[in-house]
């Protein structure tokens, strides 16, 4: 009994962490390697069909990737993690060639749109050093 009590106790530990460090204002999700990477991925897909000029177009992977973090962690300081979570659909939707009147893309762009363009556009430019 006492030993399932202990490992109740530990089970418990790791999310009651979690939930401190979340609410310290750590942006967790953003800075998560697994969501910079998917974050990254999905900008690339989504970038390489746009016809003309990409805003990540000349960016080397370390560039896109510190693009990412700051756009990420910028958009979880904002919104919080279901912000970055929408974001995150959002590439996902665009990334597969979604056109513009897609309900995902119009909900994101009703509720973040100016605030995420004013955000990828600070941080494109922070990465590229200008």
């Amino acid at each position: 009994m006492a030993r399932a009590g202990r490992r109740l106790r530990s089970c418990l530990a790791a999310p009651a962490i979690v939930l401190a460090w979340a609410a310290a204002g750590a942006p967790a999700l953003a800075v998560d390697p697994d969501t910079v990477e998917r974050f990254v991925r999905l900008s690339d897909r989504f970038h390489a069909q746009l016809e003309g000029s990409s805003p990540v177009a000349g960016l080397s992977a370390p560039q896109r990737r510190s693009r990412a973090v700051c756009i990420l962690t910028r958009f979880e300081e904002g919104f919080g993690a279901a912000g970055v979570l929408q974001l995150l659909d959002l590439m996902s939707v665009l990334s597969k060639g979604a056109q513009f009147d897609d309900p995902t893309i119009i909900a994101f762009n009703e509720r973040f749109g100016a605030d995420y363009r004013m955000i990828q556009g600070e941080c494109t430019r922070q990465a590229r050093g200008s």
